[in-house]
């Protein structure tokens, strides 16, 4: 069974704004929290782990279409990366270079599954690559 795009928009939408608001309160009772510097806007800490909720919702709608191609399973797979590496950066702080492999990882997943940016003017690229 197959949803349509509307149905897997609306079931991930939910899900990750319900999920978010758990990560919060998860975030707050452990205190995990992004707390104000000299280099950060907020004059508050803001409690971290969103991320955790969107990525809930991304993955609910990918299970609720039960049959994801293998571009998707390259989205979910490169998202995942990222994901975890966020968490683990929000909760004990990564080194930049670590944060930026794990990045550079899940763009040659992408890569390799084909993925290619098609909406910007090939005036911008070079044409050697192809977009």
């Amino acid at each position: 069974m197959t949803g349509t795009w509307a149905e897997v928009f609306l079931i991930a939408s939910i899900s990750a704004f319900v999920f978010t608001y758990l990560a919060r309160l998860i975030s707050v009772r452990l205190g995990i929290f992004d707390r104000p510097d000299a280099r950060k806007l907020q004059a508050a800490p803001v409690p971290l782990l969103g991320g955790v909720g969107i990525f809930a919702g991304f993955l609910i709608g990918i299970l609720f279409n039960f049959e994801p191609s293998p571009a998707l399973k390259g989205f979910a797979l490169a998202g995942a990366l990222v994901f975890v590496v966020g968490v683990i950066d929000d909760i004990s702080g990564l080194p930049v270079f670590f944060r930026l492999l794990f990045q550079v990882l899940a763009g040659l997943v992408l890569l390799h599954i084909g993925v290619k940016i098609r909406f910007l003017p090939s005036s911008i690229m070079m044409s050697s690559i192809p977009c």
